[in-house]
């Protein structure tokens, strides 16, 4: 009887966690948006917003981009370091060229 209550108590500590790790999920996932590259500089470019009806090109900073929409990192371009531990279609580092597809949220200074 100990044995299934304390496999009992596994179950529910790692649903728990399991739901608290979604909620941390969901946290990260605040204020990101989609936008596809229009044109890209050193540090900063212009992209427009997948998903909307505006044509307005908005401006953004490397530290803007939070992920990348395809798998090839690529070799040219804008590069981009995300921080330690956060890592985007297994990579940490890649290159922002036109057309890309890019996660990212806008600084609250921007």
């Amino acid at each position: 009887f100990q044995a299934a209550t304390s496999l009992l108590d596994g179950s529910r500590k790692s649903g728990l966690a399991k739901l608290q790790e979604s909620d941390e999920e969901d946290e990260e996932c605040e204020g990101v948006e989609w936008g596809r590259i229009v044109d890209v500089r050193e540090r900063f470019g212009f992209l427009k917003k997948l998903g909307t009806s505006e044509d307005a090109e908005v401006f953004f900073r490397a530290a803007d981009v939070v992920g990348l929409g395809h798998t090839d990192p690529g070799d040219s371009g804008m590069e981009i370091n995300l921080p330690y531990g956060r890592i985007t279609n297994g990579v940490n580092k890649f290159f922002l060229e036109r057309d890309d597809e890019v996660s990212f949220v806008m600084s609250s200074n921007a």
